[in-house]
């Protein structure tokens, strides 16, 4: 009789135990499920990652080198209105206008002293002064930035010091 019972228990509960089962192989589980990246949306996109993705477009070389921002940060942002889109055309061009001042005068105070820097000392200061200035700013847009600002500098011959 108990044997019955238990199968009948048994029996009936399948659906009980599947769920069971699933839930403790998901819990005993090392890899993470894929699941895909969520269009960015007013509400899952911060003011620092639309600031980083203006500062990228900004920073793209090939057509749309030094061209301005607004039309394609609207195609990743829909909901910025014109004015926001504006102004982040503004900052990311300040951003990259700051950088290259802060290489060249630091490239041309060098020169005008006939001193060396070293390129990992200039780098190492201008990370630090564009965290002061810009502190959400990604570390591969600091990056690229800098690289920008050492060929624009190489081009006006002032990485003559650099070492």
């Amino acid at each position: 009789m108990w044997i019955l019972l238990a199968l009948v228990i048994i029996l009936y509960s399948w659906p009980f135990i599947n769920v069971v089962r699933k839930w403790l192989s998901r819990l005993f589980t090392t890899e993470k499920p894929f699941t895909p990246a969520k269009p960015a949306t007013q509400e899952t996109a911060a003011p620092e990652d639309i600031l980083n993705a203006s500062v990228k477009l900004a920073l793209e070389w090939g057509q749309d080198w030094l061209s301005p921002i607004q039309k394609r940060l609207s195609g990743k942002f829909a909901f910025l209105s014109p004015a926001e889109l504006d102004s982040y055309n503004t900052i990311s061009r300040d951003i990259m206008d700051k950088d290259l001042a802060f290489i060249q005068t630091s490239l041309e105070a060098a020169k005008s002293r006939n001193l060396k820097v070293s390129e990992g000392r200039l780098r190492s200061d201008y990370y630090a002064f564009m965290q002061e200035q810009f502190p959400t700013i990604h570390k591969r847009n600091l990056d690229t930035i800098f690289s920008q600002g050492l060929y624009y500098s190489w081009k006006d011959g002032l990485t003559n010091n650099l070492e």
